[in-house]
Formats: structure tokens, C-alpha cells, sequence
């Protein structure tokens, strides 16, 4: 566990930069004839300062039991906390985050716990009042989290559907809660009202996705999926121009009028799952699509291969045409979807009846089974030991049930609440995450977010590489450190240096370390350069399965000896 007393510095201003990020369609609209139409809108960009004043202990740990319910929103006593989402990080920081509703609003809070669920303390209340120029309404909703490992952060985003220009927000959160945090905000200028957000991530990828109407198109498609790339920087992949996204254009699955998105990923594939409505016979379908979760340039399956797909839209990266897609269920609503590995898992409702189709094979082949009957709005999650895990509710409470067989049969269901009747009975009203499950409960009168403390998926030990120092001498020197609980091998890292007079110098040594144990350490160097004057430094170090470390530093060189400041 993290030291606690260095995390309770908290937000004291927090800076936000809303982009206004343009709705450009580079592929993904409907097909006519043998041509694609594509869309393009211009982009806003303007800088906003948004003070967040949060320092706030929600509860102190007690005399906690493991299988306790906690009540994590007890600071909001008369107004609704709802529609609560979980993520965990590589060393079980806990954080929650929700709607909470207020006389000012609708804002999505983001408490966390370091003692599994024991004591929490909220880190911000996010809200979208800083959004001047998009008219901000301060209703902040649909909130979704997800963590990252590769680059070991939250990735966070929200919709605010009743602004002036409805808009997503989006955060890169680092897990060593910072002081100030900056926000991105994204609105196609065209588009509609914003119905819903999800966030994923493939690599380092921050994932987007949004349903939203798109009343521009001919004819208007309402409430589509789409989904946008965003890299460390919120720059966009090679295969968009900037400021872009996909849209889905309905071309191959018909998705429009969507509910309910969500998305995982797992090692080879990126899933998205919703809840379609069919306007031929009124039913709902679980719309299904899938692609490679693959960014290795050199590979027939890179995730941002340009073209290739109908009317030459991306054939990998674009959602309109990802290479796997269907409707799972006929008849059903409310759908889940966790992976991990090759295995996957949706759940949903049909007919009353809450049903999973799993797949061990990266989703080319399904089968289905029953997980309950007469249950609703369920949740899933698939852990890296083969086990599934659902929970549902029924009766107005919750039962979690699990699978030893990959999802084809169901144990003996557990009740988690302590108090009976009392599970709000709505969509998103329950979630699994790797060390608890969180729920909304009236037990109070108004709805709280309880928590309940539960190790569901055991972290698959894992490299964590960081740069340990940057020095000079005779060049410029780096010690490279794995303080991960795994080996790491194949380990690619760069020392660019930049500057000198005139900018001459411009040095770039890279090479491979073959394998670093579990706390070894390596110097890399530049060797000798010529040249004179300040100079910036950048170290990166990646290697398969693990983070993306990076170290910068200044300094002054003189003709070949350099001195870091």
C-alpha cells in the first residue's frame, strides 16, 4: 500500500483545458454507391481555470470486517448518489466515482480507499462549470472509469448533456493523485444532444466513446455509438486527422437509437457491447463489435492500419467496420462486458432472465448459459485465473455468483448486502471491480454508494520500470530500475539531448536491454557528443507488458562534458 499521508494533499487548483474537439467523420459515415461521405467541422481550443477547494475524509476506518457494507457517501445525506463505477491500480488504490446530486448540480465525485475499502477520502468533485464557452451546465453525468496499467493512471470521462454545446470531459488521472489536474473537453461542433459516455484503453490509449445524435447526417442518425483515440498528449493516431473520431454510420450493424455502452479490453482485442433499439419490430438487441487491440505498426492486425475496410474506411480502428460484430441476443437488454486475456464475457437480460455468453477465444466463438432467473441489471467480471464473476440484483437486493468453467456453469449465489430490499432496481445500479463490488442503496432514504470489500481479480504480477536518475559526464547517463514484481525483458530505451547555440546539438542514443530482474537497475548512455550550451533531456524506457517510463531533465553542455542541473 501507498503511503496515505502523501496523498492527502489533495486538489488545491485545479487547471482545466477544455478542447472543443472537432467531429471530423474520416471514414465512418454511410456508404451510397461506392463512395463514402465524409463530414468535417473546425475546432475550438481556450483555456479555463476551474478552483476545486476539495479536501474531504468521507469516513475513518473502524472496527471493519471483511464482507461489511460501507457506505461511502454519507456527506450527501439528502440528495441521490447514483450509477457508481470502480477501478483499482497495480497496488490497490480503491477509487470510486458517481453521480451526486446537489442544489448546485450534478457532479461526479472521485473518492478512493488504500485500506480495501476501510476508510475513504474524496480527491476531487468534478464538475463542468468551467466549460464557458461550451455553457457548461454543471450537470456532469454518465461517468465511467477504467485503469490503465500501461501508463498507470484513471482514465476518467463524463458527459455534460445540457450544455449550451453538449460536450464529453476526459482525464488522465496519474495514480499519484496530483495537486492539479487538467481536463479535456470534446464536442463535435455538428452533433447533437450527448446521451452517454464509456471509457477503454488499448496500450497507453485513452479510449473515448459517446452515443450522441448526429442531426447533420442524411438522414439524421440518433443516439449512434462512436469512439475516438487519444494519446498521452490528446493528439489523435495516424489514421485521423486531428481533432477527429469515429462514428458508427450503420452501414454493416444497425446500432442507432443506443443504450447502455460499455467497453473492455482485453490482450488481443478491444470489446464494446450496447443496447439496441430495433425500430422494425420494437424489440431490443446486445449489439456486439469487436477489434485488434494491436499497436504493433509492423503487424497485418495494427489497430490503425489506414483503409482497407468498405468505401476505405479504417478497417481496424473505425467502429462502423470493426472486423468482428453481431447481435448476441434477440429480446434482451441492459448488457456488461469484462475480458481479460483471450477469455470474454457479456452478460445482459432477456426475457427476465439474466444470461452470460463467454468465449475463451477472443470472442470468435460463443457459448451461452443462464446465470439467474427473474434478476436484473447485472455486472461481470472476468479475472485473470479463468474465474467469472456476476452479480445481479434481485428482490431489491444483490447476489454474486461465480464460474470456475469459463461461464458455462453458475455456483451458489450470494447475497452482499446486509440489509434486505434496499438495491436500487436500475440500470448501472451495480458494478464488480478487482477488490469490491459498489452499489446504490435507499437504505438511508435517499441513495448512497455502498461498497463491499471482496479480492475478485489477484493482480497478474507485472514490470514497473521508472527512470532512476539522469546525470552527466562524459555524455549523458541514465540508470534505468524495474521496481515491478515481474522481470522485464526486451526493455527499448532513448536519451534524446536538444539545445546548444544555435540549437545545434541534437543527440538521440537508443539500444535494448535484454532482461531487468525485480529491482535491478541499468546505466544507459549517450556516450560523447560535441557541442555547447543549455540542453533538455528526455529518457523513455517500454518493454512488453509493462509501463512507459519517462525522466526529463536540463542542463548546460561544454564542448564534450555535460552538467545536469
Amino acid at each position: 500500500m501507498k503511503n496515505t499521508s502523501k496523498i492527502k494533499m489533495f486538489l488545491k487548483a485545479a487547471v482545466v483545458t477544455a478542447i472543443a474537439l472537432v467531429l471530423v467523420l474520416p471514414s465512418s459515415a454511410v456508404i451510397t454507391s461506392s463512395t463514402t461521405e465524409t463530414k468535417k467541422c473546425e475546432s475550438r481550443l481556450y483555456k479555463t481555470e476551474l478552483l476545486l477547494l476539495v479536501n474531504k475524509e468521507l469516513s475513518k476506518p473502524g472496527l471493519l470486517l471483511k464482507g461489511e457494507d460501507i457506505c461511502i457517501t454519507g456527506d450527501n445525506p439528502d440528495e441521490d448518489d447514483e450509477r457508481p463505477k470502480i477501478a483499482v491500480d497495480a497496488e490497490g488504490k480503491i477509487v470510486v466515482t458517481y453521480e451526486r446530486d446537489s442544489d448546485a448540480g450534478t457532479s461526479t465525485p472521485l473518492v478512493y480507499s488504500e485500506d480495501d475499502g476501510a476508510s475513504w477520502m474524496m480527491a476531487y468533485d468534478i464538475d463542468s462549470y468551467g466549460f464557458g464557452e461550451f455553457g457548461g451546465s454543471g450537470v456532469t453525468q454518465c461517468v465511467d472509469i477504467k485503469y490503465c496499467q500501461e501508463s498507470d493512471e484513471f482514465f476518467w470521462m463524463a458527459i455534460d448533456e445540457l450544455a449550451d454545446t453538449p460536450f464529453q470531459l476526459m482525464l488522465r488521472l496519474p495514480s499519484e493523485f496530483p495537486q492539479e489536474i487538467e481536463i479535456m473537453g470534446m464536442a463535435g461542433t455538428n452533433a447533437g444532444a450527448y446521451y452517454e459516455s464509456v471509457v477503454g484503453y488499448v496500450g497507453d490509449w485513452f479510449l473515448a466513446g459517446a452515443i450522441f445524435d448526429y442531426p447533420g447526417f442524411n438522414p439524421p442518425l440518433d443516439r449512434i455509438p462512436s469512439i475516438g483515440y487519444n494519446d498521452e498528449n490528446w493528439e489523435q493516431p495516424p489514421t485521423l486527422p486531428p481533432n477527429s473520431f469515429y462514428l458508427d454510420g450503420q452501414s454493416i450493424l444497425k446500432t442507432e437509437n443506443a443504450y447502455n455502452y460499455e467497453m473492455a479490453t482485453g490482450a488481443n482485442r478491444i470489446f464494446i457491447v450496447m443496447d439496441h433499439l430495433n425500430d422494425t419490430s420494437g424489440n431490443h438487441e446486445i449489439a456486439y463489435k469487436a477489434t485488434y487491440a494491436d499497436l504493433d505498426p509492423d503487424s497485418d492486425t495494427y489497430l490503425f492500419t489506414p483503409g482497407g475496410g468498405p468505401g476505405g474506411m479504417d478497417k481496424y480502428a473505425d467502429i462502423e467496420v470493426w472486423p468482428f460484430q453481431m447481435y448476441l441476443a434477440h429480446n434482451a437488454t441492459d448488457p456488461d462486458v469484462s475480458a481479460k486475456g483471450s477469455a470474454v464475457a457479456v452478460v445482459y437480460v432477456k426475457e427476465g432472465d439474466v444470461i452470460c455468453s463467454y468465449s475463451s477465444d477472443d470472442g470468435d466463438t460463443f457459448g451461452t448459459s443462464v446465470v439467474a432467473t427473474d434478476a436484473g441489471f447485472p455486472s461481470c467480471l472476468v479475472n485473470g485465473t479463468g474465474v467469472i464473476f456476476c452479480a445481479y440484483v434481485q428482490d431489491g437486493n444483490i447476489s454474486l455468483v461465480t464460474s470456475t468453467d469459463g461461464g458455462a456453469t453458475w455456483g451458489t449465489p450470494q447475497q452482499i448486502n446486509d440489509e434486505d430490499g434496499t438495491v436500487v432496481e436500475a440500470p448501472g445500479t451495480v458494478e464488480l471491480g478487482a477488490m469490491g463490488i459498489v452499489w446504490t442503496d435507499s437504505r438511508n432514504g435517499a441513495n448512497d454508494i455502498y461498497f463491499e470489500y471482496a479480492e475478485l481479480d489477484p493482480p497478474i504480477p507485472m514490470p514497473k520500470l521508472v527512470i532512476k536518475s539522469i546525470s552527466g559526464g562524459l555524455g549523458i547517463n541514465a540508470v534505468i530500475a524495474n521496481e515491478g514484481d515481474a522481470p522485464a525483458t526486451d526493455v527499448e530505451w532513448t536519451i534524446t539531448v536538444t539545445g546548444g547555440i544555435l540549437g545545434l546539438i541534437d543527440v538521440e542514443a537508443s539500444d535494448t536491454i535484454t532482461s531487468l530482474a525485480i529491482g535491478g537497475e541499468e546505466t544507459v548512455s549517450t556516450g560523447i557528443f560535441f557541442g555547447l550550451g543549455a540542453i533538455d533531456i528526455t529518457v523513455t524506457a517500454s518493454a512488453p507488458g509493462a509501463n512507459i517510463a519517462t525522466g526529463e531533465a536540463e542542463g548546460t553542455h561544454v564542448i564534450i562534458f555535460s552538467l545536469v542541473s
